[in-house]
């Protein structure tokens, strides 16, 4: 007859397991609490030879790396701003974008309803008004925002920074130098 399972035992298997869950963590919060960067005031030179530290060029050397600390953290401040100017840009060409394309669908909709008052009034279909253009493409906006170059369209050819354009005829496409 098989034994009954005692649930004190999987209550403290499972406790077990949370108690090391919670060792795990606490060890991983306290690694990272504990980790700082190196104060290069104390690790000067990594060659294992002592040094003078009252030495022009030591003080030269400090002074250095001190300068390219700080023209690092600025450099980084500096790409920080950039990707939050791109962010905005990037925001607000696509608040652009979306009113452009809600003016094209109204604008559709509305012709859609004429076309329909007309063929319901027995126009014919080559008299009905013409279709309302599209809406101008989005790459054309990212340029006006600045967030791509004209040149980064171009074909992958790169037929369009050279010049060329595929040019359509009765017989075949050809490619055509444009100036």
């Amino acid at each position: 007859m098989p034994r009954a399972a005692n649930p004190q035992n999987r209550t403290s298997s499972s406790e077990s397991k949370n108690k090391e869950q919670a060792m795990d963590t606490a060890r991983q919060l306290h690694t990272k609490e504990k980790r700082s960067k190196t104060d290069r005031q104390q690790i000067l030179f990594g060659d294992g030879k002592g040094r003078i530290l009252t030495d022009d060029a030591i003080i030269e050397g400090l002074e250095r790396e001190r300068e390219q600390r700080e023209a690092r953290g600025a450099e980084k401040e500096r790409r920080k701003q950039m990707r939050v100017d791109l962010g905005e840009k990037r925001r607000k060409c696509e608040e652009e974008w979306k009113v452009i394309q809600a003016a094209h669908k109204t604008a559709v909709d509305i012709w859609k309803k004429e076309c329909e008052n007309a063929r319901e009034q027995g126009v014919r279909a080559k008299d009905l008004p013409p279709k309302p253009k599209k809406a101008s493409l989005k790459r054309d906006l990212e340029v006006k925002w600045g967030l791509k170059t004209p040149e980064a369209d171009a074909d992958d050819d790169g037929e369009v920074a050279r010049g060329l354009h595929l040019v359509w005829s009765k017989e075949r496409p050809t490619m055509k130098m444009t100036s």
